[in-house]
């Protein structure tokens, strides 16, 4: 990104798929580590502007590393800077720093607060219409109605993880509050979704494997079985398979009775999982 960001050229799509790629992992291995994103702020999502209307979007226009998810990717950059920021709150109350520890916690809540009214009220464009070089595009198939689906679900699929995410790491809500398990029934099923439709599952890993290790009830827990068997199927990386896998330990220490954290097990297991 560094790189990028100095070379004195101007920008082509080229150059702005490749800084969207680097956000994306920079975001991803915030994420996956606790650490924050090396970029202060997201860059640009995509070069066609989404309208305010929702209006439909030509299927050319669909981001192809994120899909519908553009302009959702700016809200989850801000969300992956709230762990490291809350390491550093505790940090400065174990010191007894009040002062810092009180402009440190009212950023944290004005900014989570911002992330979840911005989370609530987003929704994918309603539709998508094939359309080509301004012209409707009369080889549309159902192969490409499944890849919109399928899009559209993984970005829902976001939504709701980074809302499970947002309550049960930030705010710290039980397990079993109503909202947490709101949004990761909702995450499960869009995860499902994503992997039935047969479109792209290459950026799924992330919300799957937060809702996973929320769910509770063997119905959500069927569909996160369901979900991570399909996306091993298709992309059969160890990343998924240890994911799977410390979500399986995080299920069997939870009916323990034990106080869990899926980073002490992947400590202890001498796993480390990039959710990207």
């Amino acid at each position: 990104m560094t790189v990028i960001k100095t070379q004195p050229q101007v920008s082509t799509l080229t150059s702005q798929f490749l800084e969207r790629v680097f956000c994306f992992y920079d975001v991803i291995t915030a994420l996956s580590f606790g650490t924050s994103p090396e970029s202060a702020t997201s860059p640009p999502s995509t070069p066609f502007e989404l309208s305010s209307a929702r209006s439909p979007l030509p299927i050319g226009s669909v981001d192809f590393l994120l899909g519908m998810a553009t302009d959702l990717w700016p809200i989850i950059h801000r969300l992956s800077h709230l762990p490291a920021a809350q390491k550093e709150l505790r940090l400065a109350e174990a010191n007894n720093n009040t002062s810092k520890a009180d402009v440190l916690r009212a950023e944290i809540e004005t900014t989570s607060g911002f992330i979840e009214l911005a989370l609530t009220n987003w929704s994918p464009p309603v539709t998508i219409e094939p359309i080509r070089n301004g012209w409707p595009d009369f080889a549309w198939s159902p192969t490409d109605d499944a890849r919109v689906n399928s899009i559209r679900d993984n970005a829902e699929a976001y939504r709701h993880s980074a809302l499970v995410f947002l309550h049960r790491a930030i705010h710290g809500y039980p397990q079993t509050s109503a909202v947490v398990q709101t949004h990761t029934k909702a995450a499960l099923q869009a995860c499902v979704a994503v992997v039935e439709w047969a479109g792209p599952t290459s950026a799924l890993l992330w919300p799957l494997f937060v809702a996973a290790c929320e769910a509770v009830e063997e119905e959500d827990r069927g569909l996160a079985r369901k979900a991570f068997a399909g996306v091993e199927r298709r992309q059969g990386m160890v990343n998924i398979a240890h994911a799977w896998e410390v979500a399986e330990e995080v299920w069997r220490r939870g009916e323990d009775g034990q106080e869990y954290n899926w980073r002490e097990i992947c400590e202890e297991k001498g796993l480390t999982i990039v959710f990207g």
